[in-house]
């Protein structure tokens, strides 16, 4: 049990990035971590757009549509429909 805590605190450790000491050291942890998030950014704006492509492709979109709402009916407009009336 204890070697398992110790292996798991050491995964965490390499897994958490350090603290750099100096401001050029900083600076270069910035820019890696900033490079990163941006390709994460790129990634997810791909994903994104193949998403609304297939959206669309698929015609599941409301693009240019409006929902018509269903208009009851009178009983009159109901004994024309019936009927034949005009």
């Amino acid at each position: 049990m204890a070697e398992e805590e110790e292996k798991k605190e050491e995964e965490e450790a390499k897994e958490e990035p350090q603290e750099p000491k100096s401001l050029i050291e900083k600076a270069e942890f910035l820019a890696k971590e900033l490079k990163e998030e941006r390709e994460k950014g790129e990634k997810l704006k791909t994903e994104l757009s193949i998403l609304r492509s297939r959206e669309i492709l698929g015609g599941k979109s409301d693009a240019g549509t409006t929902r018509e709402i269903p208009k009851e009916e009178t009983p009159q407009e109901y004994m024309k429909r019936i009927t034949g009336r005009k």
